[in-house]
């Protein structure tokens, strides 16, 4: 419907390919219906520019995550995840054996690829991921070393593939900046700061009330603040 409605008011498509279409010589494209619906949405681009001369940019993005991520849900990224465990004081699910590599790129990073690859105005192919790979364990245990480990499941990849081609296009590869190790310890030293002053606050809530009890009970006590301190003085 969108390849249709683009075609028909000559707008040109920025559409997002997955790069879990690009691994193992392309064959991973039959490990889950997403990849196979993905890779078949690929070669009718291709079709449609032969047949219609439809114009399109396509961009593989590598797991991206930042502001905003999906944290819950069939549609959960890995470090949406993560983080929200983390912050709830959970273990962090890894699917086993924990070993699969992935490429993690920045959302800031993937919105300036697409402003580039709108401004070039090529139809070409671009991927946009990191010059780092982690496994998901290593991941894991950047937030926490509470994991709990989860059963193997079908369509599982290990390993965040890079290419050159694809359909007879070349990718042209972008790595982003901002490393997802930095990210990461932002999110911590952050959470820490929170916890930090949401108990410094309790603890002051508690004194506060503690003073005022103590004046309900002596009528004669005077609660005074002097410079930044408070007093209890008996007349």
């Amino acid at each position: 419907a969108v390849f249709k409605f683009c075609l028909k008011n000559k707008i040109k498509l920025i559409y997002s390919a997955t790069s879990s279409t690009l691994g193992n010589k392309g064959y991973d494209k039959n490990l889950s219906p997403y990849a196979f619906s993905k890779s078949k949405n690929l070669e009718l681009l291709n079709n449609l520019k032969q047949w219609f001369n439809f114009k399109f940019e396509v961009i593989y993005f590598y797991n991206v995550y930042g502001p905003g991520q999906i944290s819950k849900g069939k549609m959960a990224t890995v470090i949406g995840i993560f983080e929200d465990c983390y912050k709830r004081g959970k273990p962090l699910p890894v699917v086993k054996p924990g070993s699969q590599s992935r490429r993690f790129t920045h959302i800031s990073d993937s919105i300036d690829m697409v402003y580039h690859a709108w401004k070039k105005n090529k139809c070409r192919h671009y991927a946009i991921t990191h010059k780092e790979s982690w496994t998901v364990l290593e991941v894991a245990k950047m937030f926490s070393n509470k994991i709990k480990f989860l059963p193997k499941r079908k369509g599982e990849r290990y390993a965040s593939a890079l290419t050159r081609i694809n359909l007879s296009n070349k990718v042209i590869k972008k790595y982003g900046k901002k490393s997802l190790k930095d990210y990461i310890k932002k999110i911590i030293k952050k959470w820490r700061l929170y916890k930090f002053k949401k108990y410094l606050y309790q603890i002051i809530m508690k004194i506060k009330s503690s003073l005022k009890s103590i004046k309900k009970r002596d009528l004669n006590s005077k609660l005074v603040r002097r410079r930044g301190r408070v007093y209890v003085i008996n007349k």
